[in-house]
């Protein structure tokens, strides 16, 4: 279990499994469905309806990447 932000600033408890696809988008700006097994887009889309991911491209350029949290200091 590993616990990341959401969009809304909340942390969000993920299983190690969606961690392990969380670290592999983290790692790059934006990461393509292409090149995603079909699990790992299965995981990618958890991930994204929990607010963890969004969903950048249209067509085939479809790809995931973290979300950015930007702090008011």
């Amino acid at each position: 279990m590993r616990a990341v932000e959401c969009r809304r600033g909340n942390l969000t408890l993920i299983s190690t499994e969606h961690a392990r696809v969380f670290e592999k988008i983290s790692q790059m700006d934006s990461y393509p469905v292409s090149k995603m097994s079909e699990r790992e887009r299965q995981l990618a889309e958890e991930l994204y309806q929990m607010d963890v991911l969004d969903q950048v491209g249209e067509g085939s350029g479809i790809g995931f990447r973290v979300i950015t949290q930007r702090k008011i200091l």
